[in-house]
């Protein structure tokens, strides 16, 4: 049996002739009037105005374009006019979307249109460049429509866009300044290459500022000699670094023990459930059913948090996790009280892969075997489902590659170079949740998740680079920029 959900918003079509009065009656019907109240009703809370989202069936109706009608009745049995939706009707099977197109203003017919590329799927979510040339300057129509795998095609979906013929303006200044105004034009200047578009990483000064929360203030200026507004952010000058709270852990029978690995941090605590346990660097938990085990991290400057629920089932690595498309692979998952109940696949964009076998090695390893002959290369999500239907998940933990043979990089290390740089620097060997480069007086200079960064706009010296795994491990390395 199929169902549509349909947002009537009946005030719209009866006030004409029922203004006023109270209705306290729908009804609907398909394609050819019945008669006044010979429909389907419908629903409804009694008033004068009606708001509101009806189910209405559509079973014995055939796949295609149907006309829904409404109408409502008052206390009176006066009726209203009908309001009509044209509505599309489709079968049970799900269709995948395999083919899209766009065009301008007028339609050239299906199949006639702009070819976009993607990647096949029930459902579909990109986003696209659409080619402008040609088109006068001011408002045009934007019409995008997509062809499922039986060859039918939607009707399209317009957008109003407006085309700006004027010439670009530029950003060719920066400036920035602490805490008080000096004046428009009388800020420290930021060397920048100039564009409709300025993103980068900055360098700005704290030389003479005490000790505590200030204001960095930024803002830049048009090749029309126009100044923005300013962008402003709190920024705390202290003696030291950020401290990055870390840790690693081993389970030994039931026991969790945590090892703290945090960076710059002068006092730990280890709390559970909110309460502290330790301000050592070690300890140890037999979980009593699921708990939060948190790390603070401080020094005098700020402090950070990291946290993780022991007494739960959890997904922590699996190997490899780099593999070919060319045929079957045998792959290992290792985490915390996993199921021989359990299954596996892999999901990306609206595919999945299942697991053709299963085997537990143990609560804390379990071995699959996965066909991943010709399948979509590129990173898909590792899912073990357990028996209540709960989902472990390692998000893009796996990635299928069209090279004939692949292989993990093992106790991998991550790689700074070139070193020394003077243009970018980049890091390779790990996979990187985030990176932060300091100066030797302690300042952060830059701030990416980028493996690959510009060093152009910080001086010739030696800096400190902080390095944050996916995993969450931290590794400090030196750069030298010339």
């Amino acid at each position: 049996m199929k169902r549509s959900l349909l947002s009537i918003f009946i005030s719209a079509i009866v006030c004409t002739s029922l203004c006023a009065q109270e209705i306290n009656y729908a009804e609907y019907f398909w394609d050819s009037d019945p008669g006044v109240q010979n429909g389907t009703e419908l629903s409804v809370s009694p008033g004068e105005f009606i708001s509101q989202i009806s189910t209405v069936e559509t079973a014995g109706l055939e796949t295609g374009f149907h006309h829904l009608y409404i109408r409502v009745c008052d206390a009176d049995n006066v009726c209203s006019l009908y309001a009509s939706i044209l509505v599309m009707v489709q079968g049970t099977e799900v269709s995948i979307i395999d083919h899209a197109e766009y065009f301008w203003d007028n339609d050239p017919g299906p199949g006639q249109g702009i070819s976009l590329s993607l990647n096949p799927g029930a459902q579909i979510s990109e986003n696209y460049v659409f080619e402008i040339v040609g088109l006068e300057p001011g408002y045009h129509y934007l019409y995008v429509r997509v062809k499922n795998d039986s060859q039918a095609w939607s009707l399209y979906q317009k957008v109003l866009v407006f085309i700006d013929g004027s010439a670009p303006i530029f950003i060719v200044e920066m400036e920035y300044f602490w805490d008080t105004d000096p004046g428009v034009g009388n800020a420290t200047p930021i060397d920048i290459d100039s564009g409709e578009i300025v993103s980068g990483d900055f360098p700005v000064s704290t030389d003479g500022l005490e000790l505590g929360i200030h204001w960095l203030h930024i803002r830049v200026m048009d090749s029309e000699g126009a100044w923005s507004l300013y962008h402003r952010l709190p920024i705390n000058i202290c003696t030291n670094f950020s401290p990055i709270a870390d840790f690693d852990f081993e389970i030994v029978g039931d026991q969790f023990n945590f090892v703290s690995n945090s960076s710059f941090a002068d006092n730990l605590s280890w709390q559970v459930d909110g309460v502290e346990q330790s301000t050592e660097s070690e300890f140890s938990i037999t979980p009593t059913g699921e708990q939060e085990v948190c790390l603070i991290a401080a020094n005098e400057c700020a402090s950070d948090t990291l946290c993780f629920l022991v007494g739960a089932p959890f997904l922590e690595a699996i190997n490899p996790n780099l593999v070919s498309n060319d045929g079957s692979v045998e792959v290992t998952a290792t985490g915390h009280l996993l199921e021989s109940s359990a299954e596996v696949e892999i999901r990306r964009d609206g595919e999945s892969i299942e697991a053709s076998s299963l085997e537990i090695v143990s609560g804390e390893e379990l071995a699959v075997d996965f066909d991943f002959s010709d399948e979509t290369v590129g990173f898909w999500d590792f899912v073990v489902i357990l028996e209540n239907g709960n989902e472990l998940i390692l998000v893009e933990g796996l990635e299928l590659s069209d090279l004939v043979s692949v292989k993990e990089i093992e106790n991998a290390q991550p790689v700074l170079f070139p070193n020394p740089a003077n243009r970018y620097a980049e890091i390779g060997g790990i996979d990187v949740r985030e990176i932060i480069v300091y100066s030797t007086d302690g300042m952060k200079v830059l701030r990416t998740n980028e493996t690959k960064f510009s060093v152009e706009n910080l001086v010739p010296a030696l800096y400190s680079v902080v390095v944050r795994g996916d995993t969450g491990r931290v590794w400090v390395l030196r750069l030298v920029v010339e």
